[in-house]
């Protein structure tokens, strides 16, 4: 699993269950070798990046095949989530981004509360699946078209560097966490694209044998981020 905010939730409706091996990385500068997996799921993360093209290029150099589901620029004008900076189409098998105009996550909770509160509601979305969610299967290239983001003005969740690295502590030490095997450790990379040098584990960092960059490796979970440079 790999993720960018783990102690941060703001963009999650939970908090995150330490029950697979975990790497924080950015999605749009993965630590790990070409065509390192077969298969590649990402469930409703392309909406949250801030460049869709470079994270789409990021799942199709690390991937040969994958699985992408976006909500549809729909589901963003009735349910609405403020820190979704884009409306997604599709056209054939491309995502299609837009910016999302200012304001346009102004429906609150309402249609959120809905859906976990009635069983009708719930069983009337799963009927038109396909009206509130864009899915992909890929092979060999996602495609997306997405301009570049002109403004940030979405919230958006924020890196506590420091947070981050002491909970992953914490979590190590209570063992709460599932260590990387040396199958996975072997298809990590230095996440800088003019590097991609292999990584040596010993005690709590990993270190690029390319440009020799230390990254912190708390509890046993990589924090694989350009930021910690």
């Amino acid at each position: 699993m790999v993720d960018k905010y783990v102690v941060d939730s703001f963009e999650r409706e939970t908090d995150l269950a330490f029950t697979k091996p975990v790497v924080v990385a950015d999605g749009e500068e993965l630590p790990f070798a070409d065509g390192a997996f077969a298969y590649l799921i990402a469930s409703h993360v392309l909406e949250h990046a801030i460049d869709p093209t470079r994270m789409a290029a990021e799942f199709s150099r690390v991937a040969k095949a994958g699985f992408v589901q976006v909500p549809s620029a729909e589901a963003e004008v009735h349910y609405g989530w403020p820190f979704h900076p884009w409306h997604v189409d599709r056209r054939g098998d491309t995502l299609v981004f837009k910016p999302k105009p200012v304001g346009a996550s102004a429906n609150g909770r309402a249609m959120h509360d809905a859906y976990h509160e009635s069983l009708l509601v719930r069983l009337g979305w799963a009927a038109h699946r396909s009206r509130w969610h864009h899915s992909v299967h890929w092979t060999g290239r996602l495609e997306v078209d997405a301009p570049v983001l002109e403004t940030r003005e979405h919230e958006q969740a924020d890196i506590d560097l420091e947070r981050t690295l002491s909970a992953l502590a914490a979590m190590g030490r209570a063992g709460s966490v599932v260590p990387l095997d040396s199958r996975l450790r072997n298809l990590l990379r230095c996440p800088d694209a003019a590097c991609r040098g292999t990584l040596v584990f010993a005690d709590d960092t990993a270190t690029c044998d390319g440009c020799g960059t230390r990254y912190p490796s708390p509890g046993g979970v990589p924090v694989l981020l350009t930021q910690t440079r």
